[in-house]
């Protein structure tokens, strides 16, 4: 007898065929509870807004609620780190900045993980394009003017992020050191924390998504000096690109991806990424997104990966030189 004809081997194939069959229904049958989303930083951040809105038009697709969890601090490490050790069945998935996949390992030097092989990507979500923002007590109205006016005032102007390390930091201090500004880092906890200090005059310079200054620039209290987006801004049609106004060359987008623990059943990242492109069709997003200063992506998850790659070293080369240091 064949040995492949044996008993014990057609008891270890019928296991086999078992096994495979129970795992394909059970990925089948994902999900047959809540998904959660978890966005490293504090509520209300752009990264909490774009998951809500995904998840909000995520839930007729995929048949459960979709659960927008925020966990805050330490430059968004403990919630990615949270989101890495979690259990790789499609229930948690990471909503995650620039920082968190191609910064940050190059940026910690205990981070304890390497992002690009802790996570299967899904798809980006969307591009967020920085706008230039300065105080409307900065007596300039276009970025020459900018410079003219920090030169003029080297050591007494200051420029706030979200946290060191943060893009807005790395972004602005590079435009800090190519033109030779003098200006002084002031690192907050939260994009609302620095627009309020913008708005009260402790900081005068902030990059920072559109978003976060339509409604202070109608009201006259920020001024938008230029966008770092390749075509002119719908929420700032008058403002200049950053390659009209004189900043070609200067990386300034932040942008929002969807991650899933590494080894996520490849039949759960597609439908993920399947639904999400979905999503992000759809006019109402589209025109939501707009009014927030967003792009929609939705590229594939191989094309992420080459991106987070592109990115992770371009980071790991540029950071040494701007000499930013974190806790």
């Amino acid at each position: 007898m064949p040995a492949w004809k044996s008993p014990g081997a057609r008891a270890l194939l019928a296991l086999f065929a078992l096994c495979s069959i129970g795992m394909s229904s059970a990925n089948a049958a994902w999900p047959d509870k809540p998904v959660r989303m978890v966005v490293p930083f504090l509520a209300g951040s752009m990264g909490e807004v774009v998951a809500r809105i995904i998840g909000d038009e995520l839930r007729p697709r995929l048949g459960q609620s979709i659960l927008v969890e925020t966990r805050p601090g330490g430059g968004g490490n403990p919630g990615t780190a949270f989101v890495a050790q979690a259990p790789a069945d499609g229930y948690t998935l990471l909503v995650a900045a620039t920082n968190n996949l191609v910064i940050n390992q190059s940026l910690y030097r205990n981070l304890g993980f390497d992002p690009l092989q802790a996570f299967d990507p899904v798809t980006m979500l969307a591009d967020v394009p920085s706008v230039l923002f300065v105080g409307a007590a900065v007596p300039a109205q276009d970025f020459a003017g900018v410079v003219a006016w920090a030169k003029a005032n080297a050591g007494k102007v200051n420029y706030g992020s979200p946290g060191s390390g943060t893009t807005p930091h790395l972004y602005a201090e590079t435009i800090n050191q190519r033109f030779g500004l003098a200006m002084t880092h002031v690192p907050y906890k939260g994009a609302g924390q620095v627009v309020q200090a913008l708005l009260g005059g402790d900081i005068q310079f902030y990059l920072a998504g559109a978003g976060v200054g339509v409604a202070h620039v109608k009201a006259g209290k920020f001024k938008a000096i230029a966008a770092a987006s390749p075509t002119r801004l719908a929420a700032f049609p008058d403002v200049p690109t950053f390659a009209e106004a004189g900043l070609a060359g200067i990386p300034a987008n932040n942008w929002w991806g969807l991650a899933a623990p590494r080894g996520t059943p490849q039949d759960i990242i597609d439908r993920l990424h399947k639904s999400i492109v979905e999503v992000l069709a759809l006019p109402a997003v589209r025109e939501r997104f707009t009014q927030l200063g967003l792009v929609g992506i939705g590229n594939t998850p191989t094309q992420m990966a080459k991106q987070l790659t592109d990115e992770a070293a371009y980071w790991k080369k540029a950071l040494p030189a701007l000499g930013v240091k974190t806790d």
